[in-house]
C-alpha cells in the first residue's frame, strides 16, 4: 500500500508519502483539542504504483477521461475513440 497526502500544520503543508507492508495498519484522526491540523483528499490504494486521483462519477467531465494513445490499425483515416481500433 502506498500513502500520499498533504497535511496542513498551521499555515504550512507537509506531504506524507510512504510504502506500507501488507500487515501494517493506518490510523488517521484529529483530536478536538489539537488546533491547526487539517487533512483532506486522502487516497489509499493497494500496490506499488500510485495512480492519479479522479473525481467521483457525479463530478467527472469529458476532459477527465483518458485519451486513446497507440498505433491505429484499421484503414480508415478518421480518428476513432474506440480502443479496439488501436493496438
Amino acid at each position: 500500500i502506498r500513502l500520499s497526502f498533504p497535511i496542513q500544520i498551521d499555515t504550512k503543508y507537509k506531504t506524507f508519502d510512504t510504502a506500507l507492508a501488507d500487515t501494517d495498519s493506518i490510523t488517521i484522526r484529529q483530536m478536538t483539542d489539537t488546533s491547526g491540523l487539517v487533512y483532506s483528499t486522502i487516497k489509499l490504494e493497494p500496490g506499488s504504483t500510485a495512480t492519479p486521483s479522479m473525481p467521483s462519477s457525479s463530478e467527472v467531465i469529458t476532459a477527465d477521461w483518458p485519451k486513446y494513445v497507440g498505433t491505429y490499425v484499421d484503414t480508415n483515416q478518421t480518428s476513432s475513440t474506440e480502443p479496439s481500433k488501436y493496438d
